[in-house]
């Protein structure tokens, strides 16, 4: 199997996890990724280390970090927007908006992700936030034959498509 998660993380988390180590938006995704994991937050990577202890392939995306994501995409030949630039040693109020989720830029994250789901090419998706992409979307992007699980925390009122699940 191939297993991947697929997360996003709370703006308050995101605001503490870069606000506390200055430079890391600057970091490359693996660095950023093993600091994301460290803080323990969430689930963290809990999930896919035991699947991977099991034999299998697994990998977590943070679709919401933009930092992580845009050095991805950056490291993978996907381009940079040049929302970040190398000058900058800390998060500050200012940089704080530009880095936190992509909110008017949907499409650049939903392109990063599509080019990481297409890259590790998984037989599961496992959702924490279901109501974070749309089935249909998730659909159009996965390989084929691949199964979607979602979780939720809590009951929400949204118009999510439980029936892809």
């Amino acid at each position: 199997m191939r297993v991947l998660f697929l997360n996003t993380d709370y703006p308050g988390f995101l605001l503490w996890l870069y606000g506390r180590r200055p430079g890391l938006a600057l970091r490359s995704y693996d660095a950023q990724l093993a600091m994301r994991n460290a803080s323990l937050f969430g689930t963290a990577d809990f999930m896919s280390r035991a699947m991977i202890q099991l034999g299998h392939a697994a990998t977590d995306l943070h679709a919401n970090n933009r930092a992580l994501q845009e050095a991805w995409a950056a490291e993978h030949g996907h381009g940079q927007t040049g929302w970040l630039t190398r000058g900058a040693s800390a998060l500050h109020p200012g940089l704080a908006q530009r880095f936190l989720p992509w909110s008017s830029r949907a499409d650049r994250a939903q392109d990063i992700l599509a080019a990481q789901i297409a890259a590790f090419r998984p037989t599961i998706l496992y959702n924490h936030d279901p109501a974070g992409f749309s089935a249909a979307w998730l659909r159009s992007v996965l390989p084929r034959g691949c199964a979607m699980v979602g979780q939720i925390a809590s009951a929400r009122g949204d118009d999510t498509d439980w029936q892809a699940y």
